[in-house]
């Protein structure tokens, strides 16, 4: 009975085993795992976040989750549960891991192993005004756009900002709802120089501002 209980395998937590090493009558080497047991019901996706914005990550932070298996389906829902209190350095260029759990998975969908794509909800907004990035240009230490009036044609504003992502930014003084603003475009080298519309061609175009969340 002694011998029997020293060779039985003992999980630390309920689970599933999801892969198996050994085969029947092979020895173990001390340095394989015999197998492997997931909580399929607890699934879980580590990235690295860049040392510049490891500082707006906190726990609890909502996170939405896609998966490149899964294009078709709504973003699944997770909170931040571990930051890296030290972090991994890979070729010259500092990451800090971040442990981040779904809500509530579906395991007969989601697999583990799968490639996810994460978007931490750092701050949020709501009916808040918007411009296009490409709208804002920097003189000196100042933001400005320019918005076309009916009369003087396009006069140069300037605005306050407060958050942004990668095509908008919130402005929170110098401009109003329904307010055009004039997006700043390359002109191609193979055309002319033309109107333009609003997020393409020549010479670039006027955009209404409106609210968002």
């Amino acid at each position: 009975q002694y011998k029997m209980r020293n060779v039985q395998l003992i999980a630390p937590f309920d689970g599933t085993i999801t892969q198996v090493n050994i085969d029947q009558f092979f020895n173990a080497g001390s340095g394989t795992a015999a197998m492997q047991i997931s909580d399929l019901s607890k699934l879980q996706v580590t990235v690295n976040m860049a040392e510049v914005d490891i500082g707006k990550v906190k726990v609890g932070q909502d996170v939405n989750i896609t998966m490149d298996a899964l294009p078709d389906r709504t973003a699944l829902k997770g909170k931040v549960d571990q930051i890296a209190l030290v972090g991994v350095t890979t070729q010259g260029v500092v990451n800090y891991p971040v442990v981040i759990t779904l809500s509530d998975p579906d395991p007969t969908v989601i697999k583990t192993g799968m490639t996810a794509n994460v978007g931490i909800v750092v701050d949020e907004r709501d009916n808040v005004l918007l411009v296009p990035n490409r709208a804002i240009k920097t003189v000196g230490r100042n933001k400005v756009v320019n918005v076309v009036q009916p009369v003087v044609g396009q006069l140069q504003v300037p605005i306050t900002v407060g958050l942004a992502n990668d095509t908008q930014t919130e402005v929170t003084s110098g401009l109003k709802e329904g307010d055009q603003v004039v997006i700043n475009t390359t002109t191609p080298t193979n055309r002319p120089a033309g109107g333009g519309g609003p997020f393409g061609g020549g010479g670039g175009g006027p955009v209404v501002v409106g609210r968002g969340g």
